[in-house]
């Protein structure tokens, strides 16, 4: 039942937060907890006890019943194998509403997925299997872009994520993505994700918190296809959030130093433009993306990049007026 609570501890907790499902159909959404059902369904035929789901969204607590109602409609096979709990963080941003669901969650394991993140068969498997070892407290698995078209097919070779397959240098190097990894409870609630004015920075701080507290990450190929980003004013804008996130990063992280932010943001810059040039060239098959394709896709990815600097600039030279990230309302969600 909705927000019900069985009197033992559950074995494990899922946290979704539905920030993103704004960026996602209704029926994608329930295709996303059709698959996570699944494969809750999965764990419950190999340990006892009864999971717990915690989607955490930024309205009103008037609007749990609309969502409940929902989702008993959609994806009754939630409710089937897991209780469902529904929490309301008015005004809530992406973090805030991960901390709200960790600090309702009781599981010893909480997984964390984002509400525009598809499961692939055996993801929950492989995140709660790195937990066997008492000493895990982090669990990453591995995000990567859907593509079907052109601009997602370029967007899923410069984006941060690693490819799918094939991309074995940015594998190894993969960062702690909070749209698609576990954490032992324990540890996450008396560590949650850092809260600043920054789109996506927090992910960067958990991880200074984790190498400062002797904390490694262990790597799981937990798979999670993330929808392609769409809309040109959406990327334009995330392209410009990119570099106010990395000048943040680097100023909170390093040095507030103006000339070193430059310095960063002129090094961030050559990086970036350079990384996409080289994944366009040399890993344009992995996508199936055609020859004739890849001027374009050059084009867009330095285009991107060179915007993500644009912003950097103005917050170094103290152009852009500090304030929170929110996802525009104009911009293109889906």
């Amino acid at each position: 039942m909705v927000g019900s609570k069985t009197g033992d501890k559950p074995p494990f907790s899922v946290v979704v937060e539905m920030e993103n499902a704004a960026m996602v159909s209704a029926q994608e959404w329930g295709e996303i907890l059709e698959l996570l059902a699944e494969q809750i369904g999965e764990q419950t035929q190999r340990m006892p006890g009864r999971p717990e789901v915690i989607i955490v969204h930024a309205g009103a607590a008037d609007e749990n019943a609309a969502i409940a109602a929902r989702i008993e409609q959609q994806v009754p096979a939630l409710l089937a194998v897991s209780d469902l709990q529904l929490v309301s963080l008015p005004e809530g941003r992406y973090y805030e509403l991960k901390n709200a669901g960790v600090e309702r969650a009781r599981g010893e394991v909480i997984v964390m997925l984002d509400s525009d993140a598809f499961p692939r068969p055996g993801w929950l498997t492989a995140l709660l299997s790195g937990f066997t070892n008492p000493e895990t407290m982090v669990v990453g698995g591995h995000t990567y872009l859907g593509h079907s078209g052109f601009l997602s097919r370029t967007l899923a070779l410069v984006w941060v994520f690693p490819l799918r397959e094939g991309d074995l240098r940015s594998v190894s190097r993969r960062a702690l993505n909070v749209n698609n990894c576990a954490f032992r409870g324990s540890w996450i609630r008396a560590n949650p994700i850092p809260i600043d004015n920054g789109f996506k920075v927090g992910c960067t701080k958990l991880m200074h918190q984790m190498q400062q507290a002797g904390v490694t990450m262990h790597r799981a190929e937990a798979l999670c296809e993330h929808k392609p980003l769409q809309g040109w004013r959406f990327l334009v804008w995330r392209a410009m959030v990119t570099g106010r996130d990395a000048d943040r990063k680097y100023a909170d992280l390093k040095s507030p130093s103006r000339l070193r932010r430059l310095l960063s943001a002129l090094k961030f810059s050559f990086k970036m433009q350079c990384r996409a040039v080289r994944r366009i060239l040399t890993l344009r098959h992995r996508v199936a993306m055609p020859i004739w394709e890849v001027p374009a896709a050059l084009a867009i990815g330095c285009t991107f990049y060179g915007l993500a600097f644009l912003g950097q600039l103005q917050r170094v030279a103290g152009l852009d007026v500090e304030r929170p990230e929110h996802v525009p309302a104009y911009v293109e969600s889906h």
